[in-house]
C-alpha cells in the first residue's frame, strides 16, 4: 500500500484563510517631513535625537537627505510627535 502526501496531486485543496493575515505597512519619512515634524515640535537636533535615540549628526544627516531614518526610529518619531500632539491639546 502507498503512502498518502499531503504533496501529492490528488491532495485536496484549502481555501486561505485570511482573517489570521495581518497587513503590516511600512512608511519612511522625507528629509523635508522630519525637518517639518522638528520644527513643529519645537526642538532642536539635539533634542530631537536624544529622543529617539541617535546621534544629533544622524538627525542632521536625516534632513540633509544624506540617510535615510530606519523604519523603527520614523515610527518611533511619529508617536513622539501624536503624543507631543496630545499634549499640547490638553492645555
Amino acid at each position: 500500500m502507498k503512502k498518502s502526501n499531503a504533496t501529492s496531486q490528488n491532495a485536496p485543496i484549502k481555501p486561505l484563510d485570511f482573517r489570521s493575515v495581518v497587513l503590516y505597512v511600512t512608511y519612511s519619512m522625507t528629509a523635508v517631513e522630519i525637518r517639518a515634524l522638528r520644527g513643529k515640535l519645537g526642538w532642536t537636533q539635539m533634542a530631537l535625537a536624544e529622543a529617539v535615540g541617535v546621534t544629533s549628526n544622524t538627525v542632521a544627516r536625516w534632513e540633509r537627505g544624506e540617510m535615510a531614518i530606519s523604519e523603527p526610529a520614523s515610527r518611533l518619531l511619529q508617536k513622539i510627535a501624536a503624543e507631543e500632539k496630545l499634549r499640547i491639546g490638553k492645555r
